[in-house]
């Protein structure tokens, strides 16, 4: 089973070129369960997909004082996935997070696929953010199997971002909600793929990390195959 996570950097209808080389990046992938952030109703992996998204976000939205344009299409997440979805579930922002069981061939994964901190790591909003999802996250994760996915905006190795105190408390955090970071060792990498230790406790999992042009997006495309042992 191949999970992978890419922030696609905001294209759109007129990013041509750009939407062209993603489309042929994530075929290749091939991914069985692919998060999307940053995304847009202009890509879409293949017909083989189901997919749930956050909801479209509208010409602007004001932020601590920002105001914040969009264009037709985007959105902040998509799940797409070649299994069928069960139930979904309300988070606490459905512009930036959604949330759906999955029947994947392991058994029944709840993914809560989201964005944490859309203006950045930094900032009342980041924690803000995080101090919700984690709501979500206690509620969502408990004894099932669960999996958070997504853009956290936290680099787990390599330089301390935002902070070494926000990366001690995040692991702190998943640890007592007995969840492993299996792409903890991706330095300077805030694209994360986050799953309960119960599901992974007779797999092994193989991570790749493939960079783009800065013209494409900065940010790795992630990608973790799990496989029974």
């Amino acid at each position: 089973m191949k999970i992978a996570t890419w922030n696609l950097m905001r294209p759109t209808a007129r990013t041509i070129s750009r939407n062209k080389i993603v489309h042929e990046k994530l075929i290749k992938c091939n991914a069985d369960i692919l998060i999307l952030t940053e995304t847009n109703a202009e890509i879409h992996p293949g017909a083989e997909y189901l997919w749930k998204a956050t909801t479209e976000l509208p010409a602007a939205i004001k932020i601590s004082d920002m105001d914040l344009k969009y264009s037709e299409g985007e959105n902040r997440v998509t799940i797409f996935s070649k299994y069928p979805f069960g139930k979904s579930f309300e988070t606490f922002d459905n512009y930036t997070s959604v949330c759906s069981e999955v029947f994947t061939p392991y058994g029944t994964l709840i993914a809560y696929a989201t964005i944490i901190g859309i203006l950045g790591g930094k900032g009342k909003e980041f924690t803000a953010d995080f101090d919700r999802q984690k709501a979500d996250i206690v509620e969502l994760s408990g004894n099932k199997n669960f999996c958070l996915i997504g853009d956290l905006n936290i680099f787990f190795s390599g330089f301390a971002y935002p902070a070494r105190k926000v990366i001690n408390e995040a692991n702190k955090f998943f640890e007592q909600n007995a969840l492993t970071i299996l792409t903890r060792n991706i330095a300077d990498s805030p694209d994360h793929i986050i799953i309960s230790k119960a599901f992974m406790n007779d797999k092994e999992v193989e991570i790749c990390h493939l960079p783009f042009d800065k013209k494409v997006t900065d940010h790795s495309l992630i990608s973790t195959v799990i496989n029974k042992k």
